[in-house]
């Protein structure tokens, strides 16, 4: 049944046609079907009704990223605004985006007779979370204004990948750096003074953010102790077993401190806590 209203779907010319084809679809369970659902999106495009293809769009049930790259592809030259709804409502709850989304998405941006700052952040962060940086670089390049989020995109993307000497390589060109007070600024700084190993540059700034009021999200770690692993926030101090814990750590530091200070042959050296 499913590749006989394939067929007739391919054959419809009008909307009419194309929603009696739709009922069919319906009554038989196949509104998901990933052979149906595309071209039903396609075809409602191409006879002028990106709204039905909307509407076909919203009463799937799980649509996947090739259903999502259809829709996008639909509004190309049309509906951009729809189009980057559709991507931001993808980035937030649907699949990942692939290779083809942003090959789309990079069609439609160039597609649009106008483009603002909005529109350029919302392709660069995209390209960006997802892990493209050499489509984000060349957005990037391309943007003729760029604000704090252009480049905390390009730098977290770049961090994002344990790419740092490019992540520095961007950093080294922002204009803002000469703004210390700019609490987006500080975290940004920070994590990347930390990624790269700059302890005391990382630690300057955090304080410097600890002075401002901004706060970072605490990490959570896991350590075992005897036969237990538990599990606290940086600088926990309410957990039943903390002292256990703490003196673990303790014990973890000062041995690494005399690795790297050269006191130590770890190879035979044997480990004591507390």
């Amino acid at each position: 049944m499913e590749q006989k209203l394939l067929q007739i779907l391919k054959s419809c010319k009008n909307l009419r046609e194309l929603k009696q084809t739709h009922v069919q679809i319906l009554i038989h369970g196949l509104k998901d079907s990933d052979f149906i659902l595309p071209k039903l999106l396609t075809l409602s495009s191409e006879l002028g009704f990106p709204d039905y293809a909307i509407w076909v769009f919203r009463i799937s049930r799980f649509p996947n990223v090739v259903t999502y790259n259809t829709l996008i592809k639909c509004f190309i030259g049309k509906k951009h605004t729809d189009a980057l709804r559709f991507y931001g409502q993808m980035k937030e709850f649907g699949p990942s985006p692939n290779s083809f989304t942003f090959t789309f998405l990079l069609k439609l941006f160039n597609s649009m007779p106008e483009r603002n700052i909005v529109t350029w952040n919302s392709v660069l962060s995209g390209l960006s979370k997802a892990g493209n940086m050499e489509f984000a670089h060349a957005i990037f390049e391309r943007m003729p204004g760029r604000n704090e989020v252009s480049w905390n995109s390009m730098i977290s993307g770049y961090v994002r990948l344990g790419d740092v000497k490019s992540a520095q390589c961007v950093f080294d060109q922002m204009p803002e750096k000469t703004e210390p007070s700019n609490p987006s600024y500080l975290t940004l700084i920070s994590n990347l003074s930390a990624s790269l190993g700059h302890w005391k540059e990382a630690l300057t700034y955090r304080v410097a953010m600890r002075m401002q009021g901004v706060e970072k999200v605490p990490g959570c770690s896991s350590i075992q102790v005897g036969n237990k692993v538990h599990e606290f926030l940086a600088e926990d101090t309410s957990h039943e077993e903390r002292k256990d814990i703490y003196g673990v750590l303790y014990g973890l530091n000062r041995h690494l401190k005399q690795v790297c200070d050269g006191a130590l042959k770890y190879d035979n050296a044997p480990l004591h806590y507390g």
